[in-house]
This record gives C-alpha cells, structure tokens and sequence, in this order.
C-alpha cells in the first residue's frame, strides 16, 4: 500500500517514455514482474551460474550481448518461469491495483468485475450463494496454472536457492 500512489503515477505516465499504461494488462503486471522478490530470484540464480561458463565465452570472443542471449538466457528458463507464474498469479489474485488500473469492464479480472456487479451501486445485486460461485472459479485458473507448470515450479525454486 505504501508504493500504490507512485505505482499508479508511473503507469498514467511511464517516465521517459511518456505512455499511459491505463486500461492495459502491461499496466497490472509490470509493476508484479519488477518486484523485490523477483529480482532476488533472479539474481540468486544468475550468481550460482558458474563464472567459468562466462569467462570461457569472452575468450571465444562473445561480447556482453552474446554472452547474455546466448548463455545466460537459455540457462536462466526455469527461473524465468518461476518468476513468470508468480507475477501472473499475483496479478490474478490483486484485487486494489486491476479495480485503479482497468477501468474498463471488458478488461477487468473476475474478481473485480464480481465485485462491481454485486456492489451496492449496482442495479442488480448478485446473490451471495452466486457471488462465491463466482470467486469459487476465479481460484480455478491459478490452480491450472500451478499444475501445468508444477516441473517448471519446482525445478526453478530448486536452481534459485529457495528452500521452504
């Protein structure tokens, strides 16, 4: 809550590129992706990675740019992934930052487009036993999610350092 104002300061206007990021999915999981935990992964994975490997590229003669998309990147996909399943399931499951980002109705998760419907302004109030239908189906996506990439998950927690 203490970064919602400069967040959404930066995504009506994206300093030096001067685009509003408003009414667009790139506006609810960019902030997500650049989160301090993803960059912990990150960088405890691109530390484990063995200096060897890049000092045996810069002899072939690799500058940074091949070094980076050729060695690192590849290397770097579960990790990519982990951080990637992350940021899609904490924007799913935010309910604040799509409800000030994504005016538009079309564009809203199912929980926040629940949530206008059954509001007190709404014309038409949903019933309760529906409204948690409804949220009922909105965790089923994440859960998908988390079973279809479970290999992914694992592998990238187990190459990143992170024990739970």
């Amino acid at each position: 809550m203490a970064y919602l104002i400069p967040q959404f300061v930066n995504i009506s206007d994206l300093p030096l590129l001067h685009i509003s990021l408003m009414n667009n999915w790139a506006g609810v999981w960019l902030p997500s992706a650049a989160s301090a935990f993803n960059i912990l992964v990150l960088k405890s994975f691109f530390d484990s990675i063995p200096a060897e490997l890049t000092d045996a590229a810069r002899l072939d003669g690799a500058n940074a740019w091949q070094l980076f998309t050729r060695i690192m990147l590849p290397l770097s996909r579960p990790a990519l992934a982990v951080v990637t399943i992350f940021t899609v399931v904490a924007s799913w499951k935010d309910f604040l930052w799509p409800l000030l980002v994504l005016t538009d109705s079309n564009l809203q998760p199912l929980s926040v487009a629940i949530f206008r419907q059954s509001g007190i302004n709404s014309n038409f109030p949903l019933p309760f036993t529906y409204l948690m239908a409804g949220l009922a189906l909105a965790s089923v996506p994440p859960i998908i999610l988390f079973l279809v990439f479970q290999r992914q998950i694992i592998r990238g927690i187990n190459l990143t350092g992170l024990k739970g």
